[in-house]
């Protein structure tokens, strides 16, 4: 969950308004509950393809930085890719791949870093 509090956070810092609906609560007591768990699974995968269906936030260096990242890493939590992961780094790679293209904005040699 640290994860995606620092990425809303950061995208919110750089895109504003654009940023969807705020992730779920944090919650101090209860939860490792599996029924608060796989609602806090829905509503990150909600969040995440939220962030894909806005092409600014999809483009964005930072988004596919931590798609990336999560797709890198994700082999230390389980062995399953799951579909989301594959489709929100098709959709990074293709955008990336557009943006770049048409010189719109350089995403690659950004820094990211938590201020």
């Amino acid at each position: 969950y640290k994860h995606f509090n620092l990425l809303d956070q950061l995208l919110r810092k750089e895109f504003g308004p654009l940023v969807p609906q705020a992730l779920p609560a944090k919650r101090a007591f209860g939860n490792l509950h599996p029924s608060f768990v796989e609602e806090r699974r829905v509503a990150l995968e909600r969040y995440l393809q939220q962030c894909v269906a806005i092409p600014a936030l999809a483009a964005s260096s930072l988004f596919c930085y931590f798609v990336e990242a999560d797709a890198q890493h994700g082999a230390e939590f389980g062995e399953d890719e799951t579909a989301l992961h594959q489709s929100l780094h098709r959709v990074c790679t293709k955008q990336v791949g557009a943006a770049e293209s048409s010189s719109e904005r350089p995403l690659s040699g950004r820094r990211v870093t938590a201020e």
